[in-house]
């Protein structure tokens, strides 16, 4: 999906959560990803130059939100 918000109090020491649109079903949904320091870095190019990212984890449903726990093998989708 593509990264659509970014958010860190020192994303580049602790990593950060980054809210992706993707799709979850058939329909689009934000997803929060909290992410470690490297991860939140390619995350912050992505968003930066609107390339789409991929990501593994278990997707869990609290209420309406979607968060993506666990999350690994973090990258950015080359086009």
């Amino acid at each position: 999906g593509m990264v659509i918000r970014v958010e860190g109090q020192e994303p580049l020491l602790q990593g950060g959560t980054v809210t992706v649109a993707a799709y979850v079903g058939n329909a689009i949904r934000h997803v929060m990803v909290g992410l470690d320091p490297e991860p939140y870095r390619l995350a912050l190019q992505a968003h930066a130059d609107w390339q789409p990212v991929h990501c593994v984890g278990e997707l869990v449903k609290t209420g309406r939100a979607y968060e993506l726990k666990n999350p690994r093998l973090f990258r950015v989708v080359e086009e």
